[in-house]
């Protein structure tokens, strides 16, 4: 019994060692399919992330077209007010050299009448 009671501790030592074991190889397929889990969540919301920042910025790049062709729409108003501006004041100018001469032309008739 000697010799029993010897190796009785050793061979407890060695079932709680195999237990040990056992209980992490078990415990170890739950913590890879906790990590695998987080690692899968976490890419999905980098994508979810991706996808919100590149449709941002397709909204941004709408905004500034817009904007930039609201800029050039008035600019073309303003060039063609412009010109229609110009093209009345000509018109003007003609008109009063038109009844100068008119004027002189009557005067030099006048005075040729008399």
């Amino acid at each position: 019994t000697a010799p029993a009671l010897a190796s009785a501790p050793a061979a407890a030592s060695a079932a709680i060692a195999a237990a040990a074991a056992t209980e992490d190889q078990q415990r170890e397929p739950t913590v890879h399919k906790a990590a695998k889990a987080k690692a899968k969540a976490a890419s999905q919301q980098r994508h979810e992330d991706d996808r919100v920042q590149r449709r941002n910025e397709r909204k941004t790049r709408r905004q500034e077209l817009h904007k930039v062709q609201g800029m050039r729409q008035q600019a073309a108003e303003e060039l063609a007010r412009g010109a229609k501006e110009k093209e009345e004041k000509q018109l003007q100018d003609r008109e009063v050299v038109l009844k100068a001469r008119e004027e002189r032309r009557r005067k030099v008739e006048e005075e040729a009448r008399r």
